[in-house]
């Protein structure tokens, strides 16, 4: 891979229990070196959480508090390449059943 590519990592998650599972909730990390490039057009199911550490997540888009030119504090959204972590809240899954969920990144232009 070389910097500006584009890499789409799926995670598939099945219930192999004998009853439907509830409340899951799905975390799937940005790796090192790739850049969250946002909701694609063809997911089915969006990540409605996010997190720039791993610790503390928040509904999308994030947004942080920044100081503008006047020395104001103002909320910003936070780019979606900075995203870290994805979060997925699926209310159910029958026994049997799979879920999968899917991170398009690109392959960092910077070190």
């Amino acid at each position: 891979m070389k910097p500006g590519d584009l890499v789409a990592y799926t995670a598939t998650y099945r219930n192999t229990g004998k009853d439907a599972a509830r409340s899951l909730v799905v975390t799937v990390p940005v790796p090192a070196g790739m850049d969250y490039q946002g909701r694609q057009v063809d997911e089915k199911l969006a990540p409605s959480l996010a997190s720039l550490d791993g610790k503390t997540y928040a509904a999308i888009p994030l947004t942080r508090k920044v100081k503008n030119a006047q020395g104001q504090e103002v909320v910003q959204e936070v780019p979606v390449a900075e995203y870290r972590f994805l979060r997925w809240n699926v209310p159910q899954l029958a026994a049997g059943a799979n879920v999968s969920v899917q991170v398009t990144a690109k392959v960092s232009t910077s070190p």
